[in-house]
């Protein structure tokens, strides 16, 4: 079952996910109470290339240069190489361009939407299986895409698919960090 419908002079065409009548009905009831109240959002298309390279250049004016440094190698380290703040530049002093330990195996997208919360969790896993990670690495690189993920949505208008999740870094649970060592 399929449904059409209208949101800001747009129309979209839905499938309802099922072949049971009465589920079809149900699932149209309820997208038809949230047309009314106006709750109803439909997910944006935001290309990721663009919403980094602007978020960057806030980062960059906005944190000192430790701080920017090291949440622009956080990105590098998740999405790659994908736009011009985030290539790889060279080290001081060395003639020979930057080696990048990750390449292969960053987080492919083109959209923005396209980065859910099952996503940044098998990059994680992944990370701390295969690198030794510890949760505190893993932690300020989730914190940093929920502040990457606020920042599209209020300059950008970031909409995310899954409405569980406004902010897909807030799907990722935090990872347990030891006691430290005094």
């Amino acid at each position: 079952f399929w449904v059409s419908f209208n949101v800001n002079g747009k129309r979209y065409r839905q499938p309802l996910g099922t072949n049971n009548e009465r589920v079809a009905r149900s699932r149209f009831r309820k997208l038809e109470y949230e047309l009314t109240l106006g709750d109803l959002r439909v997910a944006s298309k935001l290309p990721l290339e663009t919403i980094l390279e602007a978020f960057c250049r806030h980062l960059a004016a906005t944190r000192t240069y430790k701080s920017y440094k090291n949440d622009f190698s956080r990105l590098r380290i998740f999405f790659g190489p994908v736009c011009k703040s985030l290539e790889p530049g060279k080290a001081p002093g060395s003639k020979r361009p930057a080696f990048d330990k990750y390449a292969g195996r960053h987080v492919q997208a083109k959209l923005l939407e396209d980065i859910t919360p099952q996503v940044i969790n098998r990059f994680l896993a992944a990370r701390i299986e295969q690198d030794n990670w510890s949760a505190k690495t893993a932690n300020l690189l989730r914190q940093l895409l929920h502040k990457f993920f606020v920042y599209a949505a209020k300059h950008h208008g970031f909409v995310s698919r899954d409405r569980r999740y406004p902010d897909p870094a807030s799907g990722v649970d935090r990872r347990r960090e030891r006691a430290p060592q005094i």
